[in-house]
């Protein structure tokens, strides 16, 4: 009789291959434009009681408008709404009490913002932030000359369009 010895070598059993793929990752930057570093409020301070006697006559401290938006995108800043009536100026009120802002984009007071164009500013994005100063002008009071002491507040609605 003969014997047949079989040895099968398991303990060094491996496989013999790998297989990769490469996956795409895909997102979508719409773009786009943000406010940036805004204040939460604009506040111009004491104004004296001789700059509430006239018209367009005395300029208030100017303020920034800042906004970041992606690279190449065509935007521009404006004053959406907060005009009173269909009058260029903004008003603020103390009771029934008014007091009238008007505001320009230049330092000589000659390029004024209105309620048919509210422009600040414009500009193509460049993912930093670009900054629009806006000069405002106290316009007297509603009733020339005869509005109380205190404070006086209102609203403007800035937008970009983009």
């Amino acid at each position: 009789m003969r014997k047949v010895l079989l040895v099968l070598g398991l303990s060094g059993l491996a496989f013999a291959g790998e297989s990769f793929v490469d996956v795409p990752i895909t997102i979508n930057n719409t773009g786009g434009c943000v406010f940036d570093n805004m204040p939460s409020v604009i506040d111009f301070g004491s104004v004296p009681y001789s700059a509430y006697q006239g018209t367009n006559t005395y300029n208030l401290t100017p303020f920034q408008v800042s906004v970041k938006c992606t690279n190449g995108i065509n935007y521009s800043v404006s004053i959406a709404s907060g005009w009173y009536s269909v009058y260029n100026y903004v008003r603020l009120t103390q009771g029934s009490n008014a007091v009238r802002l008007t505001f320009f984009r230049d330092s000589a007071y000659t390029q004024q913002i209105t309620n048919q164009n509210g422009v600040i500013g414009s500009g193509t994005g460049n993912g930093n932030t670009q900054t629009f100063t806006v000069y405002p002008r106290l316009a007297g009071c509603d009733t020339l000359g005869s509005c109380s002491a205190g404070n006086y507040s209102g609203t403007v609605t800035l937008r970009i369009t983009y």
